[in-house]
């Protein structure tokens, strides 16, 4: 699975758990890397990372902290599954639970006096078990989620035909959903006055 297509899946995680969902652009963004998620009032700044080997990174930079994730309330890690092929682990963490785990990865690596450079990130696995020595012992990531959300590989083919869905079809089936009713039954009417 390509990591532009794991972004993606990130985007219609966050709208089928009821979120409104926009795409961030800015200048070093990769499309689908930052998100804006609004529920009634409250709006989420989001940053999506994919990872194929189940690990979280995020770069130090000394004088101004962890980049990226200092501009974001909601990280959304995308995975591949931990057991079955073709399938992918989706996780949703607050930025300060993960900042804090950061903060002691970067401190293990300082105190084992391994370099803390400002282009090189800092890695911390989504399990228990890392399969590479990173120079700290932090890992576990999936722990601190405040969600999780495990799909097989059918779920994820019907996320594929999902993205061909123009906006009024996703906004049919999110209110279907959210409303307990069968999309088929959910009619929009657009009313306005041309300019």
């Amino acid at each position: 699975m390509q990591n532009s297509f794991l972004r993606n899946v990130a985007r219609l995680v966050l709208m089928d758990r009821g979120f409104d969902v926009r795409v961030k652009t800015g200048q070093g963004y990769l499309p689908g890397a930052r998100l804006i998620a609004v529920k009634g009032r409250k709006k989420i700044d989001v940053a999506v990372k994919a990872s194929q080997q189940r690990a979280l990174s995020f770069t130090w930079q000394p004088d101004k902290g962890w980049r990226t994730l200092r501009f974001v309330d909601l990280v959304v890690a995308v995975v591949p599954g931990e057991e079955d092929d073709g399938a992918a682990d989706v996780f949703g963490f607050e930025q300060k639970a993960l900042q804090r785990k950061f903060d002691r990865a970067r401190k293990g690596l300082e105190s084992a006096e391994r370099s803390v450079g400002f282009n090189m990130p800092i890695f911390i696995p989504i399990d228990e078990v890392s399969r590479k020595n990173l120079g700290h012992n932090v890992a576990n990531l999936k722990k601190l989620a405040i969600w999780p959300v495990h799909l097989n590989a059918q779920q994820l083919a019907e996320l594929i035909e999902r993205t061909k869905e123009n906006y009024v079809d996703q906004f049919r089936r999110r209110f279907a959903a959210e409303n307990e009713v069968d999309v088929s039954q959910v009619m929009i009417s657009i009313v306005g006055k041309p300019k």
